[in-house]
């Protein structure tokens, strides 16, 4: 362009995309800067010298002592300098973080974050590209980065974003009709299987009689490849020891388990009723089977205009039921969120108080104030009714969209 001539659209636009694109950059490098800084602070505060440390443990051939308490905190304190939390997930999951336990703590935090930020970005992709989000990539990543949960699994450099990606995925496949792909990829979910079996249970029947057979035979042909290359870094001894553990959870030292952190049925119900009463284990056991038979008659009630509400409750029916669950793993909330969005911001002819209603309860669990409030009482057990209310709203929606007419593009058909 020489001096004085105007500047074309075309230019004006590439140059917006630039700005843009940079603005996304900087505001990615500095959120990264602030985890990786906050770690440096309060490390001995994490979860991730314990990954690291039990694929340490891997890597020095001791995979058979890998559920050793002793044995964990005598590598944390060798690694980390300190002791804390230790692993409680199923031994394969340690070959994820082999690569980086070849590092010193502090790089391989920050080689795990960078990795992380890799795969939220592909999840922030998946969401642009399959609800035509009407803004960028990059905006999304960001927004994502901005939720409380997710900024939360960064700061402890936990694997929930992991877990997001394979739900993601397997929605995707669900909606292609990839029935054994999609049994693949959730069976990949298995290193939290307190939310991947809750899914197993309602994505399988709400299949047709073909597609059940298809979808459990993929989940079941990767859930026995995880077992055998568990068996392989364990050993046999891991059937009883690693079982053996989670049993006695309550039992160790600096175990993590709090109830009242707990935004799911179990951690409610604990809350609030005496712990080991008869009436809070009733109430435990019905709410979850409602919860279940509300997410799978979801399924049988669609109509194709409201899918994306049915996959929305399968997954937060996939939260509530979890047995543990920790702040972070509301990460999972994130495809119930935008999925609601969506439906709202394109379906017409929505009932005026529902659509109000469901506004407030998606700016709730999506704003900061109710999350920040939560940590900061130890009350993060507060989030189970914004996520219940939403669950029920959704139900009440596709049960009136099969009797009316919507419009929506599908996350699934």
């Amino acid at each position: 362009m020489t001096e004085g001539q105007p500047a074309t659209p075309r230019m004006t636009n590439r140059l917006r995309s630039r700005a843009h694109a940079l603005l996304i950059v900087v505001c990615v490098t500095g959120i990264m800067t602030l985890y990786y800084k906050r770690f440096l602070e309060a490390g001995q505060g994490t979860d991730f010298p314990h990954f690291y440390c039990a694929a340490k443990i891997v890597a020095a051939g001791l995979g058979h002592q890998l559920y050793d308490i002793p044995l964990q905190w005598e590598f944390q304190r060798r690694y980390t300098g300190r002791v804390g939390n230790f692993f409680i997930h199923p031994p394969f999951e340690t070959l994820i973080y082999l690569p980086f336990a070849s590092l010193p703590i502090q790089a391989a935090y920050l080689a795990w974050t960078l990795f992380t930020l890799v795969v939220l970005a592909v999840a922030a992709w998946l969401f642009h590209s399959r609800l035509s989000l009407p803004i960028s990539p990059g905006l999304t990543l960001v927004l994502l980065l901005s939720f409380v949960p997710v900024s939360l699994n960064f700061l402890q450099g936990q694997d929930t974003v992991l877990l997001l990606l394979v739900f993601v995925l397997t929605c995707v496949a669900l909606g292609e009709g990839k029935n054994f792909e999609a049994g693949c990829l959730l069976a990949l979910g298995l290193f939290k299987f307190q939310f991947a079996l809750p899914a197993v249970v309602i994505f399988f029947v709400s299949r047709k009689d073909g597609s059940k057979k298809k979808f459990a035979a993929g989940f079941a042909l990767v859930a026995a490849v995880l077992a055998l290359i568990s068996l392989g870094i364990s050993g046999w001894s891991s059937l009883t020891s690693y079982p053996r553990l989670l049993l006695g959870f309550g039992n160790v030292p600096f175990n993590g388990f709090h109830a009242e952190a707990m935004a799911t049925v179990r951690g409610l119900c604990l809350t609030l009723f005496p712990a080991g009463s008869v009436l809070g284990r009733v109430a435990f056991l019905g709410t979850s089977l409602l919860v279940l038979a509300v997410a799978t008659d979801g399924w049988r009630r669609l109509r194709p205009t409201a899918a994306g509400l049915a996959v929305s409750n399968a997954v937060l029916a996939a939260v509530l039921l979890s047995y543990q669950a920790s702040p972070h793993d509301l990460t999972l909330v994130v495809p119930p969120l935008s999925l609601t969005f969506t439906y709202l911001w394109r379906t017409p002819g929505l009932p005026s108080l529902w659509r109000r209603v469901s506004l407030f309860v998606l700016a709730v669990l999506f704003l900061p104030p109710l999350h920040v409030y939560a940590v900061r009482v130890h009350q993060y057990v507060l989030l189970t009714f914004p996520i219940g209310a939403m669950f029920v709203l959704n139900y009440f929606e596709i049960d009136r969209a099969r009797r009316g007419r919507s419009a929506y593009p599908e996350f699934v058909s």
